[in-house]
């Protein structure tokens, strides 16, 4: 990882590549540019490096689906966390028809908290589309690096096959604090 703490020995044995970070935007600009929805491409650039990817997973129903439930999720978790559990219990539970699809629930809800804190300090945030969703989250969840820290442990409890149910009402608790 940082290669001015290697041996120069070590070094003129060994063939360095140096890998770029890559341009997320670029990522979303070509996937608009074929025709996806802004929102999802800028969702979608976070699981996948191709748009002819992110335009045939955006335009699964699977997808709509469980997209449009954690963006009301997330919306109700700030506005009436009553209501929230259950369009949880609802709306994206009834999704959450695969791991990969609950992994993707997961992982998507902890970006929407990432991009909340990079919104807030400024730093690149790549979800433009839903800025007041992430100003609001920042605002109402407390600790929200300790919530993003704990719902990623959660995650991990899906390959020990521990009850989704169990989990999402975690994360609900987890959110709501």
């Amino acid at each position: 990882k940082n290669i001015t703490k290697v041996l120069p020995t070590i070094i003129s044995r060994c063939e360095v590549i140096n890998l770029t970070p890559i341009n997320k935007q670029k990522i979303i600009d070509n996937a608009k540019n074929i025709g996806v929805n802004a929102d999802d491409a800028e969702l979608l650039s976070h699981f996948f490096i191709d748009e002819e990817k992110i335009k045939e997973f955006s335009n699964s129903k699977d997808y709509i689906n469980l997209k449009n439930g954690i963006i009301h999720y997330l919306t109700e978790i700030v506005e009436n966390p009553a209501k929230a559990r259950f369009i949880l219990e609802t709306e994206v539970f009834d999704s959450l028809k695969t791991d990969n699809l609950t992994r993707f629930f997961f992982d998507a809800v902890v970006i929407f908290l990432k991009e909340s804190i990079n919104l807030e300090f400024n730093i690149s945030n790549f979800l433009k589309s839903n800025e007041t969703l992430l100003k609001n989250l920042y605002n109402k969840i407390r600790n929200i690096d300790n919530s993003i820290f704990s719902i990623s442990e959660l995650k991990n409890n899906l390959d020990i096959n521990i009850n989704k149910t169990l989990l999402l009402e975690q994360i609900h608790s987890i959110l709501k604090r």
